[in-house]
């Protein structure tokens, strides 16, 4: 899906694969590339990257940690409002007619 969308910017990396191995240093490996996408009309350029990521997406594990510990924090406070609410309704009839305001 990744590949159909439109890049703004004139240097770009598309996600193509996963290795699911684990690569050996010092060991040669072969890689075939077939060239269905000619970019020589726009003087483009291809290249093949391999990087490393983990359960959290990149190799740096502080934004996915980050993002963990403020979901955490939204949970917690969304518990707090909802004892604080119920706590207020308790034993109060909220929808009485006595308690309109006209």
């Amino acid at each position: 899906m990744v590949w159909y969308q439109m890049e703004s910017f004139p240097t770009f990396i598309k996600l193509w694969g996963h290795i699911w191995t684990t690569l050996k240093a010092g060991t040669t490996y072969t890689l075939v590339i077939n060239n269905k996408f000619e970019v020589d009309k726009f003087d483009g350029k291809k290249y093949v990257y391999f990087s490393e990521v983990n359960s959290l997406g990149g190799t740096n594990q502080f934004l996915g940690i980050a993002f963990l510990v403020m979901a955490g924090v939204v949970v917690f406070i969304l518990i707090i409002f909802v004892m604080l609410y119920y706590a207020k309704i308790h034993n109060k009839d909220l929808y009485s007619p006595d308690k309109v305001k006209w």
